[in-house]
């Protein structure tokens, strides 16, 4: 490695290229390296990056072309100058005349080089880089000399005790600022005076004669009195020599000991009174000789306290009231002590009983009778500090106890600044560390503001609060319910000091209640949904009835054929929106079967993509693990169907939807936290899109009937209804996820079969005959409108109609009809008594006969009981007369074997 480097510390040298031109840059890199310089080197052509790689990359050396895009060389020395003044430049290239290299010199370059000459660069490169090292050390020489000097002056000023610098006849050469301050004269008048004249006043009866020895070369040291001073100095002189060895100069220092003299003086009159002190304090207290270790006097409560006599004392040690493991300890403590006074902390000490003691030693080195002795004052602290290990104890536990507990434990000031909290408020705030909870104010946790002032004038009011129930922001901003109770810690005078309270957070409650709160209010929808759609039906079954019989009555030509289809058209469009309020209300009779949800998607997926159009794409993904379900694949079609044309509406600009199943294991924390569904093996309809998404206030609107955010005309508010309804009717569950700009999922879960159900159903069966006949048929319904119209369509094909109104009186003519019935048309509900029960009394009397049931409405608790079994033949209001008489006579065809009994 090159010598320069040698200096660099062992680390690659830093140099930033100023070139513009990478292919040069290249060269000047290669000869360096080949030169054998580790280099670390960053290029750069413009002045902006120059500025950067001085501030932040901190180069050892600049190398810099002189001719740049729009700058030059010059530019960037007079950056350097600014910015960095220490970093050795060079100028490197192609052509550069006398005067401009004159002038880089001038500036500061270090040296030039010419681009075609790159074998002189190592050299120069070594050499500015040899000429850094001299001036980096050279300055700190003189910094150096320049610190020590001044160090010397500043601690020449600090000694707190005058002091001079003599020449050879005595006359004052330097004096501190003290020294000037003791004389009262200023330092210039005193410089070049004789050192006695100043500082005795004259000449006479000085006493400085006595520091002749000096001239020998002997330190000397004397007491002094200075009368016009009034004061008596303890005088220090030490002579000092030139470089030949001749005594040149005298340091002086006077240190003033008037007071100290006084002190001796006053102490030899108090020392009786510190005997007495002695003898007479409550607390154990000897002295004992620093060498031999040995007591040399014990007042009376040592020897009350440790038991030993004061004949036990004389003849012991220190060592010997302490335990022989703590020696070594004691003879250290006693080495490290040197005067002064000293508190050595808690010792383990023995009494003559054995009894073990602990105190706390204060000791002060002492003269005593002639000798080198410590005074030791010794306090008990057994007691003492029983009761503080215990307090710690109890406080340990209590500690143990609040940062244990799952609930939030806090402390705040009386304005909110929190004070403490225990570990699981940090894990409910998310609080990163305790510090980062502790700068900060309570009134920041608050999701709303005007909780927090509702909280402090509740607890200005009554000085607690309970039960008070609030939404936080947690420290990364999440939003969540908690439950506040706390009280006010009063002072002395009532003023409040600290709040003290705890945090329970009570999202899961808050949510399952407002999931409760949903769900009891799309039952109470439902309900009324289902009743307004079954009162509807009976009143469309007429009117399309009586208009299809119309219909049938005239003839092709007649011009009022058209007015009466036009009636039974509208009339089928509003039963399509009341079997979309049944769906919702789950009062509509489905058709349940064992189904691949797989082969469900598959099946329509093709349509989907007609449906959704070209600008929405459609991506399907299917697990394969999928469990088999039981439901109405129609209804799941659906379910489908809607769920895409919803997401489609959701994008006029276009996007994507996603349409996946997957088999999902649901674990008893999810149940938990989802209200009614139990945990279990389901099979998960998900359907996603890209779209404008929903707000909450939406969210939670969005399955209830007729309530839409399109425009007018644009849509009846019953698909997202629908669903619910197919869903909860399947036992399945349905949960949306959305929020503006982001999309909408909606999870559907469908329980799986857990053994082998029924087989698939066979397609492309053909429709029944609508065919009349003879057999005799009872028809029991409570609307007499809707019975008289049913009445006259089954009577007209050649069927015997027996009608009543309701179970009762149809129960009166099935026992006095003597011959039998073939089929009992009902409705499901009826007052009284339902169509179920009906069948069950009519089929004791009349065991062929067959039952076909109608409703426009049925209720999910009638269904969920078994009113309508599996293979139970079921027509749904509104129906037309061909519709009724082609299911009558399905019913009829059916063999005895292959329809269900009319008892259960």
């Amino acid at each position: 490695m090159p010598e320069a480097n040698e200096s660099l510390s062992q680390r690659p040298l830093r140099v930033v290229l100023v070139e513009d031109n990478p292919l040069d840059a290249e060269l000047i890199v290669a000869t360096l390296k080949r030169a054998g310089y580790a280099l670390s080197f960053e290029r750069v052509d413009l002045p902006e990056d120059f500025k950067r790689q001085l501030r932040y990359g901190n180069p050892d050396l600049i190398l810099c072309d002189h001719n740049l895009h729009g700058w030059t060389g010059s530019d960037a020395l007079k950056i350097l100058r600014e910015i960095k003044d220490d970093v050795p430049f060079v100028i490197v290239t192609a052509t550069l005349g006398d005067e401009a290299a004159v002038e880089y010199i001038k500036s500061g370059a270090s040296d030039y080089i010419l681009k075609h000459r790159l074998d002189r660069l190592p050299a120069v490169v070594g050499q500015v880089l040899r000429e850094k090292t001299h001036r980096v050390e050279e300055k700190k020489l003189h910094d150096l000399l320049v610190t020590a000097k001044r160090d010397w002056e500043l601690t020449f000023d600090a000694v707190p005790d005058p002091v001079f610098l003599l020449d050879h006849e005595w006359r004052v050469l330097r004096a501190n600022e003290v020294a000037t301050k003791t004389l009262g004269k200023r330092f210039q008048d005193l410089i070049g005076q004789l050192f006695y004249e100043q500082v005795q006043g004259s000449v006479e009866d000085s006493g400085w004669h006595r520091l002749a020895s000096l001239m020998e070369g002997r330190e000397q040291r004397m007491d002094i009195t200075v009368s016009r001073l009034n004061k008596t100095f303890d005088t220090y002189c030490i002579p000092l020599r030139d470089a030949t060895g001749q005594i040149a100069r005298f340091v002086l220092t006077l240190r003033d000991v008037t007071d100290q003299q006084r002190a001796e003086a006053e102490l030899k009159a108090s020392e009786e009174q510190y005997r007495l002190l002695f003898e007479s304090n409550p607390h154990p207290m000897w002295v004992f000789d620093r060498e031999t270790l040995g007591f040399l006097a014990v007042n009376d409560a040592a020897v009350k306290h440790y038991g030993y006599t004061y004949d036990d004392f004389r003849k012991m040690t220190v060592k010997e009231i302490r335990a022989p493991e703590e020696w070594p300890k004691l003879l250290d403590d006693i080495a490290r002590k040197h005067g002064g006074l000293d508190s050595s902390g808690e010792w383990n000490h023995r009494t003559k009983e054995g009894r073990i003691i602990t105190v706390e030693i204060t000791s002060h080195e002492i003269t005593f009778l002639g000798r080198n002795g410590v005074l030791v004052l010794s306090h008990d602290v057994t007691e003492r500090k029983r009761m503080a290990e215990a307090l710690k104890a109890r406080e340990e536990q209590y500690r143990s106890l609040v940062e244990g507990t799952p609930i939030g434990i806090y402390r705040t000031a009386a304005d909110g600044k929190i004070l403490s909290v225990n570990a699981a408020l940090l894990r409910m705030m998310r609080f990163p560390d305790r510090e980062t909870a502790l700068r900060m104010s309570s009134s920041e946790l608050y999701l709303h503001p005007e909780e927090r002032k509702q909280w402090a004038a509740l607890m200005a009011r009554d000085g607690v609060i309970k039960d008070f129930e609030v939404q936080l922001r947690r420290y990364n901003g999440e939003p969540f319910w908690a439950r506040d109770n706390a009280h006010a810690v009063l002072g002395a005078a009532g003023e409040t000091l600290y709040f003290e309270g705890v945090l329970e957070d009570i999202s899961e409650r808050k949510q399952l209640e407002m999931q409760l709160q949903q769900a009891q209010k799309m039952e109470a929808v439902g309900q009324l949904a289902g009743g307004v759609a079954h009162d509807f039906n009976n009143l469309l079954t007429i009117i399309s009835g009586r208009s299809s019989m119309v219909a049938e009555k005239l003839n092709a030509n007649d011009p009022r054929r058209d007015s009466v289809e036009e009636v039974i058209k509208a009339a089928d469009l509003a039963a399509a929106l009341t079997r979309q309020l049944l769906a919702f209300s789950r009062q509509q009779v489905l058709q349940p079967r064992i189904l691949d949800l797989n082969e469900t998607v598959a099946n329509i997926e093709k349509m989907l993509r007609r449906l959704i159009g070209e600008d929405v794409a459609l991506i399907t993904s299917l697990d394969k693990t999928l469990g088999r379900i039981k439901a109405d694949p129609g209804q799941i079609e659906q379910v489908i169907m809607n769920l895409a044309v919803n997401a489609r509406d959701a994008m006029p600009n276009g996007g994507e939807v996603a349409v996946e199943t997957r088999h999902v294991n649901l674990d008893p924390d999810y149940a938990v936290t989802h209200l009614n569904i139990a945990p279990g093996a389901y099979a998960m309809l998900v359907v996603s899109d890209t779209g404008v998404g929903m707000d909450e206030r939406t969210r939670l609107h969005a399955f209830e009937p007729f309530f839409t955010t399109k425009e007018p005309g644009k849509g009846t508010g019953l698909g997202l209804a629908t669903v619910y309804g197919i869903v909860k009717q399947s036992g399945g569950h349905i949960w949306v996820y959305s929020e503006p700009g982001k999309g909408t999922t909606f999870k559907i879960y469908l329980p799986e079969l857990t053994a082998e159900g029924e087989p698939l159903p066979a397609s492309g069966a053909l429709p029944a005959s609508s065919a009349g006949g003879t057999e005799t048929i009872l028809l029991v319904e409570d609307e007499s409108s809707l019975r008289t119209m049913v009445r006259e369509i089954l009577a007209a094909r050649g069927y015997r109609v027996i009608e009543a109104e309701n179970g009762p009186r149809a129960l009166e003519l099935a026992a006095a009809q003597p011959q039998p019935i073939h089929l009992l048309v009902t409705d499901v509900v009826m007052p009284g008594m339902g169509g179920r029960e009906l069948s069950e009394q009519v089929a004791s009397r009349h065991p062929v006969m067959k039952v076909l049931f109608i409703s426009g409405y049925t209720d999910d608790a009638v269904i969920r009981r078994g009113a309508l079994r599996a293979g139970s033949f079921f027509l749904q209001k509104p129906f037309s007369p061909e519709a009724i008489a082609r299911k009558v006579r399905e019913v009829l065809d059916t063999p005895r074997e292959k329809a269900a009994p009319a008892e259960p």
